[in-house]
């Protein structure tokens, strides 16, 4: 089944007062005049009206129909203007038809329908009114087809593209909502993936840490029945490191399940935030030095902190540092942050080497930000991360 272009409201509105204006004054001379015409003029009008009302209706079931429906109307438009005594008015109904035309059908064949329409009108109005006569008014109402074909037409693209603008509205909502969806299963995706990470890193820190807990226990146990009691305290003293380095990893995880929100609090916040739950509750002495913040943009502060974070996790797990300092300045040109601990250092190029200590990461994450990072460390010498990230 053939689909059609419908035609605006106010057209099929202004095409029915037209039709009305042209009913007003040809039955009006018709039944004033008890004309024997009358009610064949009258029947003539009413199967225009009724096929012009049935048109927006009809067409959206027959694409065909509209060929059809024009060829019906100009020729009743036709009839009605070679009633006796020649009614030329009649010949306005082109204008409604011309309209049709170019609002329902494919440019060449509007405009091939404008001038059959034309060349009808022609021949009944030369009929009606004579040659000379007939030709002037045509001329005018030839004037009349055109400018409201071409009125019509400009319309036509109007509603057309108003149409393929509240499609493609649709179709963004409907895009929308499906991103939105795509969002919340990402979400929850990060949320599984996030749960399974924190629960390997307790399997593979946390876990293992109580197993060497177990293991040095029971070898405390055998060696204190068999009464090496200088040896136990070395085992109490393994106990004591295992136990302390399971506790840095637990408050690590804890504080990862919940995490400080940086977009909201602001990231000197979040920074506050993590050295009070972790590194102060770990028995370090942890310090932040901040110069000239100023609001940065949320993605900027959330790379920072994500740098500050894996640095301080490092600290924790690794370094065996009592202080720990974080130092921000921002200023107009770059922001500066520095991480510096006391801890046992060790050799950067060695581990570089070996992708230790999330270095990798730390320098991914400095790339991703347009920043640079630098590190110095020295056996017994403590580490110092510096961040630099222009504005």
């Amino acid at each position: 089944m053939a689909t059609v272009r419908q035609a605006p409201m106010f057209y099929y509105t202004f095409g029915l007062l037209f039709i009305l204006a042209v009913a007003v004054r040809l039955l009006g001379f018709y039944f004033i005049e008890q004309h024997d015409l009358r009610w064949v003029a009258a029947a003539i009008l009413a199967v225009f009206t009724l096929l012009y009302a049935t048109e927006r209706v009809v067409s959206g079931w027959i694409a065909a129909y509209l060929h059809l429906y024009l060829a019906l109307q100009t020729g009743l438009a036709l009839l009605i203007m070679l009633l006796p005594p020649n009614h030329f008015f009649s010949a306005g109904l082109g204008l409604v038809l011309s309209a049709q035309a170019v609002l329902l059908l494919p440019g060449r064949q509007a405009y091939a329908w404008i001038g059959a329409i034309t060349g009808v009108m022609l021949f009944g109005l030369v009929r009606g009114q004579g040659l000379l006569s007939g030709l002037s008014l045509g001329l005018l109402y030839v004037a009349g087809y055109l400018f409201t074909g071409a009125y019509a037409a400009a319309v036509g693209k109007a509603t057309a593209s108003q149409e393929r603008s509240a499609a493609l509205l649709s179709d963004l909502q409907e895009a929308h909502e499906q991103l939105r969806s795509y969002s919340a299963q990402a979400e929850q995706i990060a949320v599984f993936d996030e749960r399974h990470r924190l629960a390997r890193d307790l399997h593979d820190s946390v876990v293992q840490a109580l197993y060497g807990l177990v293991l040095s226990a029971e070898g405390a146990a055998r060696k204190l029945a068999e009464g090496q009691v200088d040896l136990v305290g070395e085992r109490l003293m393994d106990i004591r490191h295992t136990a302390q380095s399971a506790l840095r990893e637990m408050r690590i995880l804890i504080f990862e399940l919940r995490p400080p929100d940086v977009a909201r609090e602001g990231l000197v916040a979040a920074l506050r935030t993590r050295l009070d739950a972790v590194e102060t509750r770990a028995g370090m002495k942890a310090s932040l030095l901040v110069e000239g913040v100023e609001a940065l943009p949320a993605e900027l502060e959330a790379g920072l902190y994500q740098v500050v974070q894996e640095a301080l996790n490092n600290v924790l797990k690794h370094s065996g540092a009592e202080n720990v300092m974080i130092s921000l300045r921002v200023e107009p040109s770059a922001v500066e942050l520095e991480v510096a601990d006391d801890g046992v250092g060790f050799n950067p190029s060695t581990v570089e080497a070996m992708g230790g200590l999330g270095l990798r990461g730390l320098h991914e994450r400095a790339a991703r930000m347009g920043g640079r990072l630098s590190l110095q460390s020295q056996p017994n010498r403590g580490t110092r991360i510096r961040l630099e990230v222009p504005q």
